[in-house]
């Protein structure tokens, strides 16, 4: 009897149960962990006896101990009540906690979750830093060295950073009204310069990741034509900043989005929402905090407090050599030449990687900006567009639309397009072969 039930178990059952224990421990990610626990009573049973243990390591595996805190801070962030934000950034910012011992499970599996969407971003971030930077073509072989363990600890952060900072302060209507100084106070004064700017880093990067899709519906939707919905060309245009203000999770949604179908179900709105206080005004408007230069370089920088003691000294070193061109230096620098910096993430590399790319010994090229003559030619044909789609929109068509091509186009109550003139001249009794009537004639003329 014995045998015959040995037999039919699995060998992963026959094991000990610390053996078992030990394997469960191993997983990758909180899902894998729960399919694991569930496909069988014996496993089930090794997980329930050592849960929270097993739930532990299973977190660290995944997020890392350099990111939980974080990670933590995030979810806790994400519950908030109105009255508990002010209280919040003081209590968790004077002081990093450390890695908490036991997570429920389902706190355990939004925290897994949501370091999916922080990883895939931080894999892109990381591929466009290095494909941006001048340095590595110089110095790196056609596959440049992976990034350091440390080096995506501290991108992951600030992701992380990103998040908290949009759960503070986007999460209920009341506090989108703190302007940036009421915001330094609580939150970018608990981080050191070079920590608000790797917080800058992130949120350049997450712009152009969404200026695209939301550019190409711009410039191809009809109701967005007809009412002149501008195109995005940076930070500071507040539609881009509504976008960002609903997180991560919904940003890799839109990165992943694979047609133009997809991107537009995630970002369109009939009239796209605007965010006058997101995270682009209150880094880079705010004027209150700055670092005069003293005499000595050593000293020139007076520090804030640093919420991470970050044991590698390339991101200090990295945003000294980046300021050292100017004479007061705000916290935040919008100009072309610190955005061109933040493109290839200048504050995220340890010290060795900067030395081997040879950086603090010399300076990037300068940023070539685009012609006048190219921006008003963009303009120019964006307004163009503007015309067309509201001419289309008045006369009952929505959807996709194209320059020199409107056959996407949709009509209400299904029927066709009222510029359709061969459909309609194939009806027409007043047409004579290629000769027009008035009313065609008059359509030919509005059609181009």
């Amino acid at each position: 009897m014995e045998s015959t039930t040995s037999s039919s178990k699995s060998p992963i059952e026959l094991l000990p149960i610390e053996t078992q224990q030990a394997i469960l421990s191993s997983l990758t990610d909180i899902a894998s962990l729960q399919q694991c626990a569930l496909s069988c009573p014996t496993l089930y049973s090794s997980y329930k006896a050592a849960e929270k243990i097993i739930i532990a390591q299973v977190l660290s595996n995944q997020i890392g101990n350099g990111v939980l805190p974080e990670a933590v801070i995030a979810l806790s962030s994400s519950r908030l009540t109105f009255i508990e934000l002010e209280s919040f950034t003081a209590t968790n910012f004077q002081k990093r906690q450390p890695v908490p011992e036991v997570y429920t499970f389902t706190d355990a599996l939004l925290m897994s979750q949501f370091h999916s969407s922080v990883d895939f971003l931080t894999k892109d971030f990381v591929q466009k830093a290095l494909a941006a930077s001048l340095f590595v073509e110089s110095v790196e072989s056609a596959v440049p060295a992976p990034p350091t363990t440390t080096e995506i600890d501290r991108i992951q952060r600030a992701f992380y950073m990103f998040e908290i900072y949009r759960n503070i302060f986007t999460r209920h209507y009341f506090n989108r009204q703190w302007g940036s100084g009421a915001q330094q106070g609580m939150f970018f004064q608990y981080f050191s310069v070079w920590q608000n700017e790797q917080l800058a880093c992130v949120h350049d990067y997450l712009v152009q990741l969404i200026i695209p899709a939301f550019n190409e519906i711009a410039a191809h939707d009809v109701l967005w034509g007809s009412t002149n919905i501008e195109y995005a060309t940076g930070p500071n245009s507040q539609h881009i900043q509504a976008i960002l203000s609903r997180g991560l999770a919904h940003l890799h949604k839109i990165a992943i989005a694979d047609s133009y179908v997809a991107r537009r179900k995630l970002i369109y709105k009939p009239h796209p929402p605007q965010c006058e206080l997101f995270l682009f005004p209150a880094m880079f408007f705010s004027q209150s905090v700055f670092y005069p230069f003293d005499i000595k370089f050593e000293e020139r920088i007076v520090l804030k407090r640093v919420f991470f003691t970050d044991e590698d000294s390339g991101p200090e070193y990295a945003w000294r050599w980046g300021r050292s061109y100017e004479e007061n230096v705000l916290l935040f620098d919008a100009t072309p030449q610190a955005r061109k910096l933040r493109k290839w993430a200048y504050v995220m590399w340890d010290r060795s990687t900067l030395d081997r790319w040879g950086v603090l010994a010399r300076w990037p090229d300068t940023l070539v900006n685009p012609s006048r003559e190219e921006e008003e030619k963009k303009n120019a044909e964006m307004r163009s567009s503007w015309k067309r789609r509201e001419i289309i929109s008045v006369a009952g068509g929505y959807g996709w639309w194209e320059a020199g091509d409107e056959g996407r186009v949709e009509w209400l109550k299904g029927k066709s397009s009222p510029w359709d003139d061969e459909a309609k001249r194939r009806e027409c009794d007043l047409c004579i072969g290629t000769v027009r009537c008035a009313p065609h004639r008059l359509v030919l003329k509005i059609k181009n």
